[in-house]
């Protein structure tokens, strides 16, 4: 089976491991990589759809599961879009979905998707190797992450020349199956003080990660992995019209709609707690969350406290004025949560967090900016 490689692949199990190049290998090169985002995404977010951009961006994702019939596969959700990588058998599987997916967003979310797609074996040509590992999130999990500038430079030769690279096909289906894919959840309000949303990319020196993840560490009390921002005592579901209303732009199902009614009854009336396997499944939100990942640059949500949050601001703008890292940062009192549900056992959901009002596009927008002044 062509997903022998990624499932074989070594796991990382700490986070502040991530840039060790003994867990990572070169993607082979009968594989493609897929990139998508929201075109205007930072109008979007400033016009308010900042939920509709997120929304977007995870049923990249969640198309793909729905055909693959699996989550073990390669992918990475940022805010705006995802990028996800493939053995080439598989793209004329999932190619249909997501043009439809295309024509969704533009007709129902007034958003333009763009997707596109290159060749592994293209970039190789060019000298350029993705390297791949996983990260193991809970016992269960373990997302993709991405080293050695591969991914980066396939997302900027897919944006530069998106004419060429565009994922295209002549006779897409109607419909994306986005029966997986729901945001019930309202805002999940900060605990300490604020959301940061953070990305950092290290200029030059892959290295210089270890370094950035151990400050960070001390500065948020020696542990990450305790500062997601997942707040179950303070979640809140959304009601049944306000499901209603924002699911109907996938397309209402009789099955949509009774699992819109049982997870209001499970959830905002509080009847999970007469379900072991339900409140199992709530409770591990948290280590089923995306919230800290690597994609050639480090992505974070963090809860923070105002004094933590000028810690880290200061380290990195010191690291930036030395030339070691661009970065980009976002404020938010809340985080946004897009649920991705397989099965409610372990292992069979993931939840894609971003800073609340827009965080990851927000703060690529600095990241953007610092990146040009170092090039000029």
């Amino acid at each position: 089976m062509a997903f022998d490689f990624y499932e074989k692949l070594p796991v990382i199990t700490d986070f502040n491991n991530m840039t060790d190049r003994q867990f990572y290998r070169d993607l082979p090169s009968d594989w493609s990589i897929i990139v998508t985002d929201v075109k205007g995404s930072t109008k979007a977010v400033a016009a308010g759809k900042y939920k509709d951009v997120n929304l977007i961006g995870a049923a990249t994702i969640s198309s793909i599961q729905a055909k693959l019939k699996t989550l073990n596969f390669p992918f990475v959700f940022g805010g705006d879009g995802a990028t996800v990588v493939l053995p080439n058998e598989a793209i004329e599987k999932v190619r249909g979905e997501l043009i439809a997916l295309m024509n969704i967003s533009k007709k129902k979310f007034g958003l333009e998707l763009r997707v596109g797609m290159i060749l592994n074996s293209e970039l190789l040509e060019k000298d350029i190797k993705t390297k791949i590992s996983r990260y193991r999130i809970n016992p269960n999990q373990s997302i993709a992450v991405f080293s050695g500038g591969g991914l980066k430079e396939a997302d900027r030769i897919i944006k530069d020349q998106y004419d060429k690279y565009q994922l295209k096909d002549s006779n897409p289906i109607a419909d994306s199956d986005l029966s997986n894919l729901s945001c019930r959840w309202n805002p999940i309000p900060s605990k300490k003080g604020k959301i940061l949303t953070l990305l950092i990319e290290s200029i030059g020196v892959e290295d210089h990660y270890k370094e950035i993840l151990q400050r960070i560490n001390e500065i948020m009390g020696k542990d990450i992995a305790q500062s997601g921002p997942m707040n179950l005592e303070k979640m809140s579901y959304k009601s049944f019209l306000r499901c209603l209303i924002e699911e109907s732009k996938f397309s209402l199902s009789f099955k949509r709609l009774k699992d819109i009614f049982f997870s209001i009854v499970l959830f905002k009336w509080g009847k999970f707690k007469n379900y072991p396997n339900v409140e199992n499944y709530r409770n591990q939100m948290g280590s089923h969350s995306d919230y800290k990942k690597f994609d050639d640059m480090i992505r974070l949500v963090l809860d923070c406290s105002n004094d933590q949050i000028e810690s880290i601001k200061t380290y990195l703008e010191e690291q930036y004025q030395k030339g070691t890292i661009i970065y980009g940062t976002h404020l938010s009192d809340t985080a946004l949560m897009t649920c991705l549900v397989e099965t409610i056992d372990d292992g069979g959901h993931i939840h894609f967090i971003d800073g609340g009002d827009g965080g990851y596009t927000s703060a690529s927008v600095q990241l953007k900016a610092q990146a040009k002044a170092l090039v000029e």
